[in-house]
């Protein structure tokens, strides 16, 4: 990484002069804030340089092809634009969650918290991004799967943009792979069960990575009112196919993100009764509908899985007394609860 050398600007005119003919090699100059700075740069391939304000700017150069300096340098992480201002700086497609633009030389990859066909998950500093193709089995050879797939090798560069609210893209910074691509199943457009590819990214930055938990939050809670409108078939479906893994983001506490189809699902069968003191829930909510919590059996921070055989909804005052006192009695009840569910309904 390249410290940049300080060139003096007269005050007076707002030029700065600098010797070129004693320069044997490539460099590129900086101008910030009426401060210049001038780094070398290698006969090809991509440097980086810190600003005088701690900046870290990327910067690719070919000989006799010129300077393309990173989109790093046009936005900061977590700036948010609408979908326009990201087109007009990427000069990419105003559409699709993976955008290919060969001007810019980048991917844009969005992941929408709020509305979206695909699961992706954060865990810890990783997001597990779907892949590609909205009906059937996905391809890694398939269009933007097969650019990040080879973003390794081909100069790509891959840009992280999080939709939190609708229309507002968060910019979270530059990407790359922080694994091979894998295998899972999720539904399709049409609510088949496929085969997807996912692929492991972190961010380059590290310090880019932590979220205001608020922001993650409210867009949780738009999933939540999704997923109450779904018939109980396609809830089902959807709850059924979890993963059981739950996101961990970092936000400034460790904050787990709970698949919101299956905590429907809970509340949906509990049908208004808590499934360990067997009341009615105390009271319904503005909406009409019992209000109830939803537990994890064995609860997340000690392993458990966020399916929907490890989730049962209760009421308020039970739902403090599992987190306080956990009795293995009561445990072993709502296991029972579980079970009884599930063997009714087979």
């Amino acid at each position: 990484m390249k410290r940049l050398q300080n060139i003096d600007i007269n005050p007076r005119t707002g030029e700065l002069n600098i010797g070129i003919m004693d320069k044997n090699s490539s460099f590129a100059i900086v101008v910030c804030n009426g401060r210049a700075r001038l780094t070398e740069l290698p006969d090809h391939g991509e440097t980086k340089i810190v600003t005088h304000q701690g900046k870290v700017k990327r910067i690719k150069y070919d000989e006799g092809g010129g300077i393309l300096v990173s989109m790093e340098s046009v936005l900061t992480p977590r700036h948010v634009i609408n979908n326009k201002q990201l087109v007009s700086i990427f000069k990419c497609s105003p559409q699709g969650g993976m955008r290919r633009s060969k001007d810019t030389n980048t991917l844009v990859i969005v992941s929408n918290n709020v509305e979206s066909l695909y699961e992706n998950k954060w865990l810890g500093g990783t997001l597990h991004y779907t892949g590609m193709g909205r009906v059937g089995d996905q391809s890694l050879e398939f269009m933007q799967n097969k650019t990040l797939n080879q973003s390794r090798v081909n100069g790509v560069e891959v840009h992280l943009f999080e939709v939190f609210k609708e229309q507002e893209y968060t910019y979270r910074g530059v990407v790359e792979l922080a694994g091979d691509p894998y295998q899972e199943r999720q539904l399709d457009e049409e609510g088949y069960l496929r085969l997807v590819w996912i692929f492991p990214l972190s961010l380059i930055n590290e310090s880019t990575q932590r979220i205001n938990k608020e922001t993650v939050k409210n867009a949780e809670g738009n999933r939540r009112h999704k997923a109450r409108r779904m018939s109980d078939d396609e809830l089902s479906k959807r709850a059924h196919s979890s993963t059981g893994q739950a996101g961990i983001r970092n936000t400034n506490t460790v904050y787990y993100q709970r698949d919101p189809y299956v905590a429907e699902y809970a509340k949906r069968w509990a049908k208004g009764i808590c499934q360990l003191c067997e009341n009615s829930a105390p009271f319904v909510n503005k909406k009409g509908e019992p209000f109830l919590h939803t537990h994890h059996i064995q609860w997340l921070s000690r392993g458990g899985e966020d399916t929907v055989e490890n989730t049962i909804a209760l009421c308020p005052n039970c739902h403090e007394r599992m987190h306080v006192l956990n009795g293995k009695g009561d445990v072993e009840k709502l296991k029972t609860k579980v079970q009884q569910h599930f063997t009714s309904c087979n």
